[in-house]
């Protein structure tokens, strides 16, 4: 059986014209998964009767399976645990406000984010991520990836008592678990299908992928011309320090990513994010700041300052009140345009840095108990 989510719409009509069936509709079929949330072919009434079930034996939808929600106090974040046909569990989340993806900077409460995940763990180890604890199982396929994001477009639309034959979902970031980088081939697609109007259609302007830094695929990502927006978890502007916190510096060292910035900004004239970590004692001082406004120079960017989401058994700690107010002083004497991001979810472990299924035993044995 083959795995519908996993093709273009080009691809799906050409794989229909082979099997002699109209390409027309093709057009129908994409509307009611990814417009109206119905993976039943058999519910797919403006579709010949003969044709369903000739559908259903050709084409499965879905490829993972919702096994629990967690929702924050607030009410403003929501974690979806999956579980792969191959027995393997991701996270993503759903966020009421969520990231900007506009030159406003404003996130109202229309704002629904999504955000998902590119890989089962994480190869990169930076030391304050929990997936980066989990190290790296596989790569999502595209049609996992979608999956994501459609089934959590249908419980957005039940929740917010949103208009079931549209979309409800308004942002897509890759912000979930892996490094979306290493599995670009599957990503790009995911963004190319959900871009495409005559199905889910969201603008590429309200994609955003956030990579740790590498520095050739942000260089082909410029090449694509794609609109989508461009993170870099930064964490600290200085080489040596950057390497201890995220050793993938040492691959990719912090002046051939932020050359890379350079020439994407050439290419596609974007401003981009810069996602701040701000660790207690760690990257807080006034000279982590001088190297920002010496490294990033010439880079239109903003800053996304996060205060540390706490992990399990990773020895750090959030900074102080106190030195989070300092910090931010030092950002605006030196310059530095930023915006403070606040931990939603951090209650259910929701938050940036911390999908890396936490307690998994126990909450399975709840759900099957």
């Amino acid at each position: 059986m083959e795995h519908l989510l996993e093709y273009t719409f080009a691809e799906l009509k050409n794989i229909l014209l082979e099997k002699n069936v109209a390409v027309s509709r093709t057009y129908p079929i994409f509307g009611w998964i990814y417009r109206r949330s119905e993976f039943s072919f058999e519910n797919m009434t403006d579709l010949p009767k003969t044709l369903r079930p000739m559908l259903a034996d050709w084409f499965s939808i879905i490829d993972i399976e919702t096994v629990e929600t967690q929702t924050a106090p607030s009410g403003e974040s929501v974690k979806f645990l999956f579980r792969t046909h191959d027995g393997h569990y991701i996270e993503s989340v759903l966020l009421q406000g969520g990231e900007i993806d506009d030159e406003t900077e404003t996130a109202g409460p229309e704002r629904l984010t999504v955000c998902v995940s590119s890989q089962v763990g994480c190869s990169l180890s930076c030391n304050f991520c929990a997936t980066g604890r989990m190290g790296l199982t596989r790569n999502l396929t595209a049609g996992e990836i979608i999956s994501q994001v459609l089934l959590i477009d249908r419980y957005a639309k039940e929740k917010y008592k949103k208009d079931p034959a549209s979309r409800a979902i308004t942002n897509i970031v890759f912000m979930g678990m892996g490094e979306p980088f290493l599995n670009d081939e599957n990503v790009l697609k995911v963004v190319n299908i959900l871009n495409f109007s005559g199905g889910f259609h969201i603008g590429a302007r309200h994609i955003t992928i956030s990579t740790a830094g590498i520095y050739n695929k942000i260089r082909e990502l410029a090449d694509t011309g794609l609109q989508v927006r461009l993170a870099i978890s930064l964490n600290s502007a200085n080489q040596d320090k950057r390497r201890v916190l995220m050793p993938i510096t040492q691959r990719q060292p912090i002046e051939d990513v932020l050359d890379a910035v350079r020439y994407y900004q050439t290419r596609l004239d974007r401003r981009v994010t810069f996602e701040y970590v701000l660790i207690g004692g760690i990257n807080s001082e006034e000279n982590d700041v001088l190297s920002m406004k010496r490294e990033l120079a010439g880079i239109k960017f903003h800053l996304n300052l996060i205060r540390y989401n706490p992990v399990e058994e990773i020895p750090l700690v959030p900074p102080s009140d106190e030195e989070y107010r300092q910090f931010k002083g030092f950002l605006r004497k030196h310059g530095i345009p930023f915006v403070e991001r606040y931990g939603k979810g951090r209650e259910i472990a929701a938050a940036c840095g911390q999908l890396g299924l936490s307690k998994l035993s126990e909450r399975l044995s709840k759900v099957k108990g």
